[in-house]
């Protein structure tokens, strides 16, 4: 995109992947009853994602300003809905999460004398999930 362009940048994605886990059972020695314990499965899991704009400005001569920001909705198709581990005393204490907003904002200041700043934030935000990041970076190029 050229400076000073910005806007909606549409993607869609796809991923497939397939799991297989062993059987697997834990003891609670304090006699709690929170042992983890599930029967060996396998089962697929397809995951879409739809969304994203993105901004770039150009700030100075020696400076470029670029901006990211990624809004999506995220499906995941699971075949084994039972593939999911749950300890055996919280019963519906499940871990599948289908739907979800994916977020991500981000900015890289590049000036030109090689160096690049980066800052960037990432989540993923469900019902009964919420998974985030955040990165930052100093790069040197010569």
């Amino acid at each position: 995109m050229p400076p000073g362009i910005g806007g909606i940048t549409p993607y869609a994605a796809i991923q497939a992947q397939s799991f297989r886990t062993p059987g697997f059972r834990e003891t609670d020695v304090n006699g709690g009853g929170f042992g983890l314990a599930f029967n060996g499965r396998t089962g697929t899991d397809t995951r879409s994602e739809l969304g994203r704009f993105d901004r770039v400005l150009a700030l100075y001569s020696n400076a470029v300003l670029s901006l990211r920001a990624r809004v999506a909705w995220a499906h995941d198709w699971v075949s084994d809905p039972a593939l999911a581990a749950v300890f055996q005393t919280l019963p519906g204490a499940g871990f599948i999460v289908e739907n979800s907003a994916l977020a991500s904002a981000g900015a890289e200041y590049h000036l030109a004398n090689g160096v690049t700043l980066l800052a960037r934030f990432d989540g993923e935000f469900a019902s009964r999930s919420s998974t985030y990041a955040g990165t930052g970076a100093v790069r040197y190029a010569w």
